[in-house]
């Protein structure tokens, strides 16, 4: 199953830099921001419990299952326009992490990128794992969660 999802993600060249792994997230984002869910999936794989419409759930609720207690709905909005405000995290997260050899299942590293949401940065972050596929790269959907 887990190949499959693999082979729906958009692959990157196995020593593809920093920057584009970024790049690609951005852009898995900036489907998030569309409100394209479906579409953002098919850039990434993602672990079996992962669909598009939990996905929104999480973002609308601020990393909780249910219904944010304020009763306010949260939105990715673009890394682009993304502004630092008074309620964002001291620094902002955007970074990979690779490892020297692969783990158990195939990960090379890991991304964590905070997510712009309502215009402003956010605590609340998506964590990928950098899988290997052969001589290539895909993103795997780990979690989004309040870091």
């Amino acid at each position: 199953m887990l190949l499959a999802l693999l082979d729906m993600a958009r692959l990157l060249p196995s020593e593809a830099p920093d920057d584009q792994i970024l790049g690609l997230v951005e852009e898995w984002i900036d489907r998030l921001a569309e409100e394209r869910y479906d579409d953002a999936f098919r850039l990434v794989a993602a672990r079996s419990h992962w669909t598009p419409e939990l996905l929104r759930k999480v973002v609308e609720s601020y990393g909780l299952a249910g219904p944010h207690p304020s009763g306010a709905v949260f939105k990715v909005t673009s890394p682009r326009t993304a502004r630092k405000s008074s309620t964002s995290p001291a620094s902002h997260n955007r970074w990979v992490q690779r490892w020297i050899t692969p783990n158990s299942s195939n990960a090379i590293g890991i991304v964590e990128y905070d997510l712009p949401i309502n215009g402003s940065w956010s605590d609340l972050t998506a964590l990928f794992d950098l899988r290997l596929v052969g001589s290539q790269l895909a993103l795997e959907l780990d979690d989004v969660h309040v870091l």
